[in-house]
């Protein structure tokens, strides 16, 4: 890393940091709060297109979690994709 890219490296500060967590995490809580009132009475009831539901809904929300685990972690280690985008916001991936 150059000079010139270490000044434009983008630092958060601890308060904006429990901000852009908040973000994924509080999706996932409206996610499962939807999911345990609207979808989980039907599954009780065994109907087969609420099992199917159900399930398809059970993968989006692990898939999501999983999303906002790995998310988070970037977030807190000060990961970002710097390679991605240069300091002017032009893109330097090439294909």
């Amino acid at each position: 890393m150059t000079r010139v890219d270490a000044e434009f490296r983008m630092t958060l500060r601890p308060l904006r940091k429990v901000g852009v967590l908040l973000v994924p995490w509080g999706f996932l809580c409206a996610f499962a709060a939807i999911y345990a009132s609207l979808v989980l009475p039907r599954l009780r009831e065994g109907q087969l297109a609420a099992l199917c539901l159900g399930g398809v809904a059970a993968v989006v929300f692990v898939c999501f979690f999983v999303a906002a685990i790995t998310f988070s972690r970037d977030v807190v280690l000060g990961h970002w994709p710097e390679s991605a985008v240069d300091h002017r916001g032009n893109s330097t991936v090439t294909r």
